[in-house]
């Protein structure tokens, strides 16, 4: 099922022309993707998980794709819980951004950079494939994230102004 919303998501706006959602669906998946960087932040993973739909699907640069709630959130709660501590960053910005009816997809650059107290300081960047989908009474939701590392979304590659 996933497969297919993915492919939808891709695939649907190269093929037709329907109405694209407007500035207020466009703002409220933007306004998503600021909590979900707010929420990385402070390594708040119950806010973290509440930017996602009830059975999300990421394919990470370099991992297993993990499948559901309870994956996604084993994944990352060992990662954020100290992250208050180790000064770390996240910054994205979007490259695409399309919505179709209740689905939208955007293709976004991301960097996180962490100067742990006690360790060496780490950077990274990639490239993300966003699925979002509205859910009623809920607004929109991630549902799907692919990231693959790229040369030119490393953070050595860019400059602070194209940092969002």
């Amino acid at each position: 099922m996933k497969y297919w919303t993915f492919c939808v998501a891709i695939i649907l706006p190269l093929i037709s022309t329907p109405a694209l959602g407007d500035a207020e669906d466009e703002q409220a998946i933007r306004d998503l993707a600021a909590k979900w960087v707010d929420a990385y932040r402070a390594g708040d993973i119950d806010a973290l998980m509440a930017t996602y739909t009830d059975d999300p699907f990421l394919a990470l640069a370099g991992r297993p794709a993990l499948r559901g709630r309870e994956e996604v959130r084993a994944f990352f709660e060992p990662r954020i819980s100290d992250f208050a501590r180790q000064n770390v960053d996240v910054s994205m910005k979007f490259e695409r951004f399309e919505i179709v009816g209740d689905l939208a997809y955007t293709i976004t650059l991301n960097w996180v950079t962490t100067q742990p107290d006690d360790g060496e300081p780490y950077s990274a960047g990639a490239r993300s494939i966003l699925v979002y989908r509205k859910l009623p009474e809920l607004g929109w939701r991630m549902e799907a994230d692919i990231e693959q590392r790229t040369p030119d979304a490393e953070v050595d590659a860019i400059t602070e102004t194209e940092i969002e």
